[in-house]
C-alpha cells in the first residue's frame, strides 16, 4: 500500500506527468526555487535585514515549507493534519489577538515538523522530503528542511556566553553547543531553557539556532528540574564541563 508520503508523491508524480498539476501553485514554487539560489550577495541581503546568516537560511526554508504545506493540505491524504492544526489554531491563536504566548514562527515549525498524521505517522516535513526530488528542489534546501524535521524541543542548561553566542548543554548530556538566540536574549548561567535547537545549517556555520515559543525569551523552567540532570556533575550543573 505504501506510506502516506508515498501516496502523496505518487499523486504528484502523476499530475506532473499528465501536466494537470495546479499551475498557480507550481508557479509559486518555481519562483521560490529561483530565489533559493542563494549566493554571497543573496546572503548579504538577508543579513542586511538584521538576520543572522544561519538563521536566515532556516527562515527561508521554513517559508518555503509553508508554501508547499499549503499545497499539500488540499489533498485528502492530509485531512487529519488539517483538522489537528485548525483546532490548535483556534485554541492557541498564535500571534494573537488576543495576545498569544506562541509566535507564528514557532507554531508553524510545530505544524510542519511535529504534527503526525496518517497511518504511517508522517509530518508535512517528511512528505516534503519525499517529494523533493520530484519537484526538483535544490539539494541544499532539502538538507536544511531535513535538519528542521530532525530537530526537537528539549531542556537545556545555560552554561555561559561566548561573545553574542550562548553555550547550552542538553539536560542529561555532557556535550555543550554554541547557540545564536534570534531574540537577543542571553540569559544567565544555570537557567534551564525549554527550546528547540536547529543545528548548523551547513559547514559554514559552527553554531546552533535557538527557537523559542516566545518572541522575547526562551521558556525558563524551575531550577528544581535540575534534579533530573545526569550531566558532567550534578553538584556543578550550572557550569560547562572543563576540557
Amino acid at each position: 500500500m505504501g506510506t502516506t508520503a508515498d501516496k502523496i508523491a505518487g499523486k504528484i508524480a502523476s499530475q506532473i506527468k499528465s501536466k494537470i498539476i495546479d499551475l498557480s501553485g507550481l508557479r509559486a514554487a518555481q519562483q521560490m526555487f529561483q530565489e533559493a539560489r542563494i549566493d554571497s550577495d543573496g546572503l548579504k541581503k538577508l543579513m542586511s535585514k538584521g538576520h543572522d546568516p544561519c538563521h536566515a537560511l532556516y527562515i527561508f526554508a521554513q517559508n518555503f515549507a509553508s508554501v508547499l504545506g499549503e499545497q499539500l493540505s488540499e489533498m485528502k491524504e492530509t485531512r487529519q493534519f488539517v483538522k489537528i492544526v485548525s483546532d490548535a489554531e483556534d485554541e492557541y491563536q498564535p500571534g494573537g489577538p488576543p495576545l498569544s504566548p506562541l509566535t507564528v514562527s514557532y507554531f508553524t515549525m510545530w505544524a510542519l515538523f511535529d504534527v503526525l498524521f496518517g497511518q504511517s505517522h508522517e509530518t508535512i516535513g517528511t512528505c516534503i522530503l519525499r517529494i523533493g526530488q520530484l519537484i526538483e528542489m535544490p539539494p541544499w534546501l532539502l538538507d536544511v528542511i531535513g535538519l528542521m524535521q530532525r530537530s526537537t524541543m528539549g531542556v537545556h542548561v545555560h552554561c555561559g556566553t561566548e561573545g553574542h553566542l550562548v553555550r547550552l548543554r542538553t539536560l542529561g548530556s555532557q556535550e555543550t553547543k554554541l547557540c545564536h538566540v534570534p531574540s537577543g536574549y542571553v540569559g544567565q548561567p544555570g537557567e534551564l531553557w525549554l527550546v528547540r535547537l536547529l543545528p548548523p545549517a551547513n559547514a559554514l556555520f559552527d553554531y546552533h539556532i535557538v527557537l523559542s515559543p516566545s518572541a522575547c525569551s526562551p521558556i525558563i523552567l524551575p531550577e528544581r528540574l535540575a534534579a533530573w540532570d545526569r550531566g558532567p556533575s550534578q553538584q556543578n550543573w550550572r557550569h560547562p564541563p572543563t576540557s
